[in-house]
Order: structure tokens, then C-alpha cells, then sequence
């Protein structure tokens, strides 16, 4: 006894045959697919037994073809004096029958009446029925069924709850209470980022029992919120410092919390060493360092070609801590004719590189005592123009180079040309001098 008959949508495919039951009229059919109830004929049309869809049905969707017959009216009314065929007979008939079979599907049949019916039983009067204790079970109750009003006040209990059944939609905004959270339930992953601030903090609240190891950070604390109270004793050492330069015994911790040597900091621009001689060939110790100063023994004649000046060079190393060295070097200069003046160009050399921003000229009409002298900065980026060297832990050579502009321009080098109001082309008027060289280390 068949009423219905489900198809699947298939591409393509627009006709499907009814063959598992039979019907008067195309009215008495309903159409769904999947489920959407369909409209004849914007939808469909049924020719004879055939579904003709006006469109391919969604391919895999369930079409259902159910028959509902009418009984508004007859399906034939006989009238005196009509005529009566066995096919209007059948009809009629059929009419009945269809009918009789599309209510009973929707009844209890006998399947349904079959087994145990001990819990559900009538009442003496024949017109109340009741149901036993613990008969009903979930199978039996409609979806969506129980509202509040259903269930008795302070009956469902947490034995009536299922595992994770309770979730956020479930719970009235700020309904729950301090009441009702377990002790050492709520750790970090069920708070959110940014979430706890002053506010939400009892006074003296949070020990270390209540963090995890790592979970505090810069910015988890307001501005100056911590004070030196709120830390034991102790319990900030150099490790926890977040200073610059380095901790050691030869440095101290400066207000602006950096690490400095007390030499750079406290003696900075201190002069460290001084080194200074004269040109006589004689060696001295100093420091730990023996310097062994060139002989001049004679005057120096300047040409037209750049020469190293006797007496210049000093190859120095300087002491941890310098920031600057300062060169100097002072010698005569006179006349090399009585109409050969001194003009000369100088230049510096700094461990054989010509420190180019020290170029110098020199001109005078007589004899002269002049001293050379330059900075040498240590640190930063080296620059060879002004002779700034990044670091400067071993022994440099400086020196000197000079040479005459040309033509009664010349001169000479430690010698004088007059002496005593006497001068020219006379050996008591020149006399010999000896240059003198100066370092001086700058902390």
C-alpha cells in the first residue's frame, strides 16, 4: 500500500515515471524536492504517470511524489436516467479506496500496537488515558518540544546535565558568581589578552603561587605601578639590569644606567700620558716603553721633492682608554741663500697614510720657530683625511714630509741664518738646532 515514491536528481534529467502507486488526477500529487514543495505548472506538469519538471531538479536532491487524494467532491455524480459504466463505478470506487489507504499510512497500524503495552494503559471511565512512570523516554519526544514552563523549578540538577552541555549562549550576562567557580579553576588560557586591570585586582591578591614562571612581562604592569615595597630584598641583580656597556669589576653603574669605566667617564678628556723629547739621539724608558729618538745632527735643505723631516717620526702605541692623541713637533726654519726664502709645503703621515686634511704651508722672510700639530680621534668611523681611527691598540709610526714651493723659494731646517744681529754666508750665524717632538694622550 503505496502512497509515495522518491527519486534522486539526476543532470539532465527532467522526467521521472511514478510506478509505485496508482491516482485519479495529476492534482492529487505533491511534488518537494529536497524540501521545497513544488507548484504545478510554474514548476512541473504530469502527463499520464510522468513528472515533467519545467527545470533539472538540484542533481542529488531527493524528490518525493506523494499522493493526497481529493474528497471535496465525486469523482462522478450520478444523475436519473444517467448512464453507468464500470469505469465510473471504478473511479468512484478508487476515489474511496485512495483515501481510505493515504489516512491509514498516517494511523496506528497493527506493528505500532505490537510488543509490551503494559505502560500505557485506560482509565475506568474509557476516556482519559495515561502513561506509566519512566515510559517516556527521548526517542518519543518531539524535537524542540519542552519549554521553561515544562520543567519544575530546581529539577534539572548537574546528574541532568551532559558533559559540556552548558556553553556561553546558555548563561544570563554577569550571572555568574565568585560562588560559583572552583577553586583554581580559571588559569590563564580562560582569560582574555588585556582583559584584568586594576579594577578586577583585590588588594595584596596575586602572590607567585598565582603566575606562572615567565607570565608577568613590561606589559603586563602599568606605568610606574611597581614600587620598591612591591620587591624583596635582593632580588635585582646585574641579570635582571637591563643597563648598556658591560658589568665588570673595572666599571660602575651611572644614573643614566649604563655601565662606564671610571676612566672614560670620570677622567674623560684627562691627559693619560705625555711623551716629549729632544732630538738627540738619546733613549728614555717610559711606561714600559723605551723610545729611542733620532740623532739630528744637521741642518736639513729643502728641494722641490717631498722628504721625510730628520726628526719627525715617533712610532707610538697608546694607552688603554685614549680617546685622542695630540702630535707635536717644533723645529726652526730659515733662509736657505740670503734670497731664498722658506716657503715650504708640509704634509702628515699617520702609519703611512697621508692624513690630507693636515696639509700646511709655510712662509716667512726671515729665520722662524714654528711646531706642527694635529688631533688624531679614536673611535667612530676611521676617515684617513683627518686621520680618525676606529681603534688604535699598537705601535703607529707619525712623521712629517716637506718640500719647496721652487725657485727663490726654498729654505732649510734646523739652522739659523742670522745670529747675534749678524747675518749670511757666515758659519757664526749658523747655528744649529735641535727639533723637539711631543705626544700627548687625551682620555
Amino acid at each position: 500500500m503505496a502512497i509515495q515514491q522518491t527519486f534522486t536528481g539526476t543532470s539532465g534529467k527532467t522526467d521521472y515515471i511514478i510506478t509505485d502507486f496508482e491516482f485519479l488526477k495529476p492534482g492529487d500529487i505533491d511534488i518537494t524536492v529536497g524540501t521545497a514543495a513544488k507548484t504545478s505548472p510554474s514548476d512541473y506538469s504530469i502527463e499520464g504517470s510522468v513528472i515533467k519538471f519545467t527545470s533539472v531538479p538540484t542533481v542529488g536532491a531527493t524528490i518525493k511524489a506523494e499522493r493526497s487524494t481529493d474528497i471535496s467532491n465525486k469523482t462522478h455524480t450520478y444523475t436519473p436516467g444517467s448512464s453507468i459504466t464500470a469505469q465510473t463505478l471504478n473511479d468512484n470506487q478508487d476515489q474511496a479506496l485512495f483515501k481510505i489507504e493515504e489516512v491509514a499510512v498516517d494511523a496506528v497500524n497493527a506493528a505500532d500496537l505490537a510488543g509490551d503495552h503494559t505502560g500505557i494503559h485506560v482509565s475506568s471511565n474509557g476516556n482519559v488515558w495515561t502513561i506509566n512512570n519512566d515510559t517516556i523516554d527521548g526517542d518519543h519526544l518531539k524535537d524542540n518540544i519542552l519549554e521553561a514552563k515544562h520543567i519544575k523549578p530546581d529539577a534539572v540538577g548537574s546528574s541532568e546535565l551532559a558533559n559540556d552541555a552548558v556553553d556561553t549562549n546558555a548563561i544570563v550576562n554577569l550571572n555568574v558568581t565568585t560562588g560559583k567557580i572552583a577553586n583554581d579553576a580559571i588559569n590563564g588560557t580562560k582569560i582574555a589578552d588585556d582583559s584584568i586591570d586594576s579594577e578586577h585586582i583585590a588588594a595584596d591578591s596575586i602572590d607567585a603561587e598565582h603566575y606562572a614562571p615567565g607570565s608577568v612581562d613590561a606589559t603586563a604592569l602599568a606605568s610606574n605601578a611597581v614600587t620598591n615595597v612591591k620587591v624583596a630584598d635582593d632580588a635585582i641583580g646585574i641579570a635582571e639590569l637591563s643597563a648598556t656597556g658591560t658589568a665588570s669589576t673595572s666599571t660602575y653603574l651611572r644614573g643614566d644606567n649604563s655601565w662606564v669605566n671610571p676612566i672614560d667617564d670620570w677622567l674623560a678628556g684627562s691627559t693619560l700620558e705625555t711623551v716629549t723629547y729632544i732630538c738627540d739621539g738619546v733613549s728614555f724608558t717610559q711606561r714600559g716603553v723605551t723610545y729611542n729618538s733620532t740623532a739630528v745632527t744637521a741642518a736639513q735643505t729643502i728641494t722641490t721633492t717631498y722628504a721625510d723631516v730628520t726628526g719627525s717620526t715617533i712610532t707610538y702605541t697608546p694607552p688603554t682608554g685614549t680617546k685622542k692623541v695630540i702630535y707635536e713637533f717644533t723645529a726652526v726654519s730659515s733662509l736657505l741663500g740670503s734670497s731664498q726664502y722658506p716657503l715650504w709645503h708640509s704634509k702628515l703621515f699617520l702609519d703611512g697614510t697621508e692624513v690630507t686634511k693636515a696639509r700646511y704651508t709655510n712662509f716667512t722672510y726671515g729665520d722662524t720657530k714654528f711646531t706642527f700639530k694635529w688631533a688624531f680621534p679614536i673611535g667612530g668611523t676611521a676617515d684617513e683625511a683627518t686621520g680618525r681611527v676606529n681603534t688604535w691598540g699598537s705601535a703607529a709610526a707619525i712623521k712629517l714630509q716637506v718640500r719647496g714651493y721652487g725657485g727663490n723659494y726654498m729654505g732649510k731646517l734646523h739652522e739659523t741664518y742670522h745670529w747675534d744681529g749678524v747675518g749670511g754666508n757666515s758659519s757664526t750665524t749658523y747655528m744649529f738646532s735641535l727639533p723637539m717632538v711631543t705626544i700627548t694622550a687625551i682620555s
